[in-house]
């Protein structure tokens, strides 16, 4: 008989940050090769502009989440994070 372990809520948390996580950055890298070729290949607009900041504004600010999910979990880990931003 096999025994069934409820999982941490901690952990459900940070798998599904995990999963969202891995889903967007595989969506963001299938779409690279149509930036390359309608944004990067034209001249250069303000909303050209703004969209390429959009998307990189946006994976970039996936690091401090991810870090933050699946740091070890200690008293000085916001202070670490306040450090680094």
């Amino acid at each position: 008989m096999a025994v069934v372990v409820p999982l941490n809520p901690t952990t459900v948390d940070q798998y599904y940050i995990l999963a969202s996580s891995v889903v967007f950055l595989y969506d963001f890298a299938l779409t690279v090769p149509q930036e390359i070729k309608f944004l990067w290949n034209s001249k250069f607009k303000l909303v050209n502009g703004l969209v390429m900041a959009l998307r990189y504004i946006t994976v970039l600010g996936y690091i401090p989440v991810l870090l933050l999910a699946f740091m070890p979990s200690t008293g000085d880990t916001l202070e670490i994070m306040v450090r680094i931003i």
